[in-house]
């Protein structure tokens, strides 16, 4: 099967739980293709009963056929070891997002929080003022660390 020559919307079967998805665009002349996962877990609530998963691997402009056999590899090796794939991705996702997050400068996170409260503050003058205090006073010693490494220890 030549995965761009597919037109007829539908799930088609490359093996190891990987399918290619086939859907009909807007326009009658546009056909989206992307990468599934297919996969089985127990159902906690009933004993014996599996409940079907199906997680994107993503479209076939972005992820070619070798690269979505090797993510459907991976995801079996994680359910073979009992993980559910798509709660360890949101995991995953979740901790690069925590870890961005600690990378921000101390001088990106007062400007954040300025721009966020300022607009509960009485009047301009109170956002000029924590902005000259955050300027003058905290961003020459710790501005540019990442707030990560910003604590109140005082040595």
């Amino acid at each position: 099967m030549r995965v761009q020559q597919v037109r007829k919307p539908g799930f088609y079967p490359d093996g190891g739980g990987l399918y290619l998805q086939v859907t009909q665009g807007a326009d009658e002349d546009v056909v989206n293709r992307s990468w599934l996962f297919r996969y089985a877990i127990p159902d906690a609530s009933k004993p014996r009963k599996r409940y079907e998963r199906w997680m994107g691997l993503g479209p076939v402009g972005t992820v070619n056929l070798v690269d979505a056999r090797a993510a459907a590899l991976e995801a079996r090796q994680l359910r073979r070891s009992g993980i559910d794939p798509i709660e360890h991705r949101k995991a995953a996702r979740a901790a690069q997002a925590l870890a961005d997050a600690n990378a921000k400068t101390f001088d990106q996170c007062s400007d954040e929080f300025i721009a966020t409260n300022s607009s509960g503050w009485k009047n301009e003058k109170h956002r000029d003022q924590w902005t000259s205090t955050l300027k003058t006073y905290a961003s020459p010693i710790f501005g540019t660390l990442p707030v990560a490494a910003v604590d109140t220890a005082w040595s």
